[in-house]
This record gives structure tokens, C-alpha cells and sequence, in this order.
């Protein structure tokens, strides 16, 4: 059987999503897609039935704290059938870091290969992330956005972060010594195709939360434009 195991490395808002499930639908026969089984108080987990894991909304574990989250994960990873193709998510922020290490080691020990995710338009991701944060909605199943969003000063002081972790993301692979092809959001399925060297399935419903301009769904557009561009000019300076 080719099994094929996908660890998908980026940042929030980086269209995770998307990739994720063109990899899930085109790539592994039967392959799952487990989200983000690393990144704490994500609402999907993982639930193993006849030897094979499954991502599910139901029965979700609550865990004390990140480490309980990741021992129990890898658990699953280990004692399931090892011969089955899989896809998820590793988001290389703060929050990680104490665990990075172990957690590349112990995918890559489980035939784990990695992918590097970007986006190419920096403020896009930035505003992407502003407008899910407001709205608690970061995926289609979370429903769409059907009305405009303010977005407050304390929520643009916010994304402050993660403006940092997308400036820093070249630094943390180089660190731990990451070395994988790049998946370009706006370029997914063309990198994918290359990277994979077969046909992409696109029969994919791309259920866009944002427009393709994203300032068209917040109300306070001019005001949050004006921020962001202060905020990259500043920092890339």
C-alpha cells in the first residue's frame, strides 16, 4: 500500500484549510485529514475506530494543559495503523515552540514528511486573521460572513503577533533545521502538483470566509488599512 503522511508547517491564516484538504482529497487513498491536533483548544479531535484515526467535532477530550493535548495525540499516531495515509497541521508560533522539537522528531519517526505553507500577500493574512478573530469564525463550518465587521483598536494590537511570527517564520525553519518544498497559498494547487507529481483533485468546494479583496467585508476598512501599512512599513524597515 503507498501511504502517504503529511505535516503540513505555517502560520494562522495562511490557507491551511485549502491546502490541507486538496493533499486529504487527492493525494492518499482513503487519507484523513486530522486538522490541528497540536494547536491547544482547537475544536476538532481525534477519535480511532477499527485501528484507524478519524477527525471529529464530538466527543472532544479537554485536556489541562498543551503537553496532556500531545502525549494524547501521539498515542493515537503510535498505537493506530501505521499504514495509514495522513494530513495535518503544525502552526510554527509561540505557543509551540517549548514542544517543537519533540514534535518534529517524534512525526518524523511515524513517516511523517513535511510541507512548508505560506501566502504570498502578507496583509491579506493579516486582515484574514483580523476578520475571523472578530467574527469566531475560522472555517467554513463555522459559517460565512454575511455583514460587515468593525474591527476595534485592541483587535489591531492584536494581530501585532502574528505580523512577528510571519516576519520571524524563515528564521524558526532555519533553527530547527526544516527543509521542505513550499506550498504557496495562491499558488496551491499548481505547487502541489509539482511537489506531488500527479494530478490535483480542485472538485473542491473553496469556501472562502473573505472576498478577494478582504477590506470589502470590514466597515472600517480605511482605518484598518491605514494601520497594517503603518505597522509593515515599521517593521520591515
Amino acid at each position: 500500500m503507498n501511504v502517504t503522511r503529511i505535516c503540513l508547517l505555517g502560520l494562522p491564516r495562511c490557507g491551511s484549510q485549502y491546502i490541507s484538504n486538496v493533499i486529504a482529497k487527492s493525494v492518499g487513498p482513503n487519507m484523513q485529514n486530522l486538522g490541528e491536533p497540536f494547536t491547544a483548544g482547537h475544536p476538532y479531535n481525534i477519535i480511532q475506530k477499527n485501528n484507524l484515526l478519524y477527525p471529529t467535532t464530538s466527543d472532544f477530550t479537554k485536556y489541562t494543559s498543551l503537553t496532556e493535548q500531545i502525549n494524547y495525540v501521539f498515542s493515537l499516531l503510535k498505537n493506530s495503523n501505521q499504514e495509514q495515509s495522513l494530513v495535518l497541521k503544525l502552526f510554527l508560533n509561540n505557543r509551540v515552540f517549548t514542544f517543537l522539537s519533540e514534535i518534529l522528531n517524534e512525526l518524523s519517526a511515524l513517516n511523517f514528511k513535511f510541507l512548508i505553507m505560506k501566502r504570498e500577500n502578507t496583509e491579506y493574512q493579516l486582515v484574514s486573521w483580523l476578520v475571523a478573530t472578530a467574527t469566531n469564525k475560522f472555517d467554513s463550518t463555522h459559517g460565512m460572513h454575511d455583514k460587515p465587521i468593525f474591527i476595534n483598536n485592541d483587535l489591531c494590537h492584536d494581530v501585532i503577533g502574528l505580523y512577528e511570527s510571519i516576519l520571524n517564520f524563515d528564521k524558526v525553519l532555519a533553527e530547527y533545521k526544516i527543509e521542505a518544498d513550499c506550498i504557496r497559498y495562491e499558488h496551491a494547487v499548481l505547487d502541489l502538483t509539482m511537489h506531488f507529481q500527479k494530478k490535483m483533485n480542485i472538485d473542491i468546494a473553496r469556501k472562502k470566509q473573505l472576498p478577494n479583496n478582504p477590506y470589502d467585508m470590514i466597515e472600517n476598512a480605511d482605518e484598518v488599512r491605514k494601520y497594517l501599512n503603518i505597522l509593515m512599513s515599521r517593521k520591515e524597515q
